[in-house]
């Protein structure tokens, strides 16, 4: 479901903006080959890996690409410190906790993955173009 504080905290009154938002593809792959549907949490009594970020959209504006998403079911055991995102191949830590936007983008394919004390969980991915 879509955090409509978010949402909607981004338009301004009386400016016109035109938007898609995609839905999210929680069956992918992660780059580590791990099924994003695991969700992470305690095996054998351990901490491990947090589980896939839940409700990951893709919100195209003029220019811009808002992601946003929800914390996984799981934290594997441990707080989750932050959250990674990737248009690409690279990863880069997120400037908030639960959205993040890339400057300069049409659309393309989107991942966000939760990180704990043990490191990077499964990401969760969603393509966003305009149709």
């Amino acid at each position: 479901m879509v955090n409509k504080r978010f949402l909607w905290g981004m338009l301004v009154m009386g400016l016109v903006f035109g938007m898609t938002v995609v839905g999210c593809d929680n069956d992918s792959t992660s780059s580590n080959g791990s099924e994003s549907g695991n969700n992470g949490g305690e095996t054998g009594g351990g901490v491990t890996v947090p589980g896939v970020p839940q409700s990951f959209i893709a919100i195209i504006q003029p220019g811009r690409v808002w992601l946003s998403w929800s914390p996984p079911s799981s934290s594997g055991g441990a707080a989750i410190i932050r959250y990674e995102v990737s248009s690409g191949s690279s990863w880069i830590t997120s400037s908030n906790t639960l959205y993040h936007s890339f400057d300069g983008f049409s659309g393309g394919t989107f991942q966000v993955r939760a990180v704990n004390s043990v490191g990077a969980g499964p990401a969760s991915t969603a393509t966003a173009y305009i149709p």
